[in-house]
């Protein structure tokens, strides 16, 4: 019953979000909004100036580059709408996995050290997707706050889409500030209100991914910045942009299950970011 309201749960939140995406920016004709903003450039440096960037901006075609955006983004919900529905059918099979555990391991020892690991990738990356969605949340309420001061249009659009981006960790940040503040400057045709914007989320991702999140994770996967970066790529040339999104929490997978054998625990410690992991497991004989 409970994976059943979860599913349906599911069902109408994308619904509800495809909604809200679909009637997004990309409906607006954004070559006509920018034409005031070309003119003043070209009062200012030059018509012929002028007439380059304006030839430019058609080259690179906003409307259709909008549309990819967008499209994009419902793509990365549908992945998601999938796997979120798969976890809520494995969880129907939750309550049968001891018993798998014992059938797949009759030694008891090595049965424990099997529901330790598993309970240690279960509560360290349960907690950190736990935080990372109320982190997500909290950003993107605020972020829309300061997008329905500036008076910017779609502002619900760009706060789902600030909330999706915060689970990819530093490039989500970036782009999640820079995509709404070229909007502000196509919408209202000025870099001022542009930059405002920009200042006014960047300063909510500061303090929210510099202050309130280690506050409230502190090292909670223990990965080095570079692991994290590098396993984005990885996983994002793998999976594409749902890999993106699940980057962290499988390298916090792999690096709890390398530290708990002897031979790869030295690879564990290298992708650490303090250096310092689990111990290894006793070998099954050392009781």
């Amino acid at each position: 019953a409970a994976a059943l309201v979860l599913i349906l749960g599911l069902v109408a939140t994308y619904s509800g979000v495809r909604s809200v995406l679909s009637a997004g920016p990309q409906s607006v004709n954004l070559q006509s909004s920018l034409d005031p903003l070309v003119t003043r450039i070209a009062g200012s440096v030059g018509t012929d100036a002028g007439q380059m960037l304006d030839r430019a901006l058609e080259m690179i075609g906003l409307e259709t580059l909008m549309q990819q955006l967008v499209l994009g983004l419902l793509g990365l919900i549908n992945q998601f709408g999938v796997v979120a529905i798969y976890v809520a059918f494995l969880l129907v099979d939750e309550p049968y996995v001891p018993a798998k555990l014992r059938a797949l391991f009759p030694d008891p020892a090595r049965r424990a050290r099997v529901e330790g690991l598993m309970a240690e990738i279960g509560q360290q990356v349960g907690a950190y997707l736990w935080i990372m969605t109320k982190l997500s949340f909290m950003t993107a309420a605020f972020s829309a706050v300061v997008m329905l001061a500036m008076g910017l249009q779609f502002t619900l659009f760009w706060a789902i889409l600030i909330f999706a981006l915060n689970y990819i960790p530093t490039i989500g940040t970036i782009l999640g500030t820079l995509l709404p503040a070229a909007y502000a400057l196509v919408q209202f045709g000025e870099l001022q209100p542009a930059l405002i914007l920009a200042l006014g989320i960047g300063v909510v991702q500061f303090v929210i991914g510099n202050i309130v999140f280690p506050r409230m994770a502190g090292d909670s996967l223990n990965l080095s910045l570079f692991v994290t970066i590098f396993s984005l790529f990885f996983w994002g040339a793998l999976w594409g942009s749902t890999g993106m999104f699940l980057a962290v929490p499988l390298t916090a997978v792999l690096v709890i299950v390398l530290a708990r054998f002897p031979a790869t625990r030295p690879a564990a410690i290298l992708m650490s970011k303090t250096g310092i992991v689990a111990a290894p497991a006793a070998a099954p004989d050392a009781a």
